[in-house]
Order: structure tokens, then C-alpha cells, then sequence
């Protein structure tokens, strides 16, 4: 695959996913720190980026106050407006439930 393709691919599915400025290294950093979350050994990023020295990847352990912004803004869009649909079911649901499940005096079912 040439670099031109990944880049394209970055373009298409950067767009699918709602950001569209999404570029190759913002993969491979991705995938680093998702490595080294997981695993906790430096060493490890550093081979799996074939980094010739230990403070070149030292790097990727480091956020940039304005990326974290960024990305914590846009996910907690997403977020917010998932939680806000899934309350506006809950509540729908709920209500359906309270008009079928009433009972009379005499303790049987009643519909609203």
C-alpha cells in the first residue's frame, strides 16, 4: 500500500467517523499510546515504531494540552448526544409502561 493510499483512506473514513483532519500519524500515535495503555512497557512502542532510541519515543507518553482538548471535545459531543437519545427512550419506554401496567381498585390491569 503506498503512502498516498493511506492518506486517502485517513480522508474517507476520518470523515465517516466525524473527523475529517484525520492523518497517518494520528494512527500510528493511536496506536502507540493504545499500546502502551495496555501494556504499560515503553520498550515495546519503541519497536513496534522502530524508533532507534528510547527518548524519541518518549514522545508519545506526553499529550499536548490543545490535541487533549480537542479530542475530549469531540468525543463528549458524541457522548452527550447519545446519553440525551438513550434518556429520551428511557423516558418514552417508561411511560408506555406506566399507562399499561395500572391496576384498578380491584387489582386488575387497567389500560389509560
Amino acid at each position: 500500500m503506498t503512502g498516498k493510499n493511506i492518506w486517502r483512506l485517513c480522508t474517507v473514513y476520518g470523515r465517516l467517523i466525524g473527523y475529517p483532519e484525520l492523518k497517518p500519524h494520528d494512527l500510528r500515535h493511536g496506536v502507540a499510546m493504545e499500546v502502551l495503555e495496555q501494556h504499560h512497557d515503553l520498550e515495546q512502542v519503541r519497536a513496534l515504531l522502530g524508533h532507534a532510541r528510547i527518548d524519541t519515543t518518549q514522545i508519545y507518553t506526553s499529550i499536548r494540552p490543545p490535541q487533549l482538548k480537542r479530542a475530549v471535545s469531540f468525543y463528549e459531543e458524541q457522548a452527550t448526544k447519545m446519553l440525551v437519545e438513550r434518556n429520551e427512550r428511557d423516558e418514552r419506554s417508561d411511560r408506555n409502561e406506566t399507562r399499561t401496567s395500572r391496576l384498578d381498585a380491584n387489582g386488575r390491569t387497567r389500560n389509560r
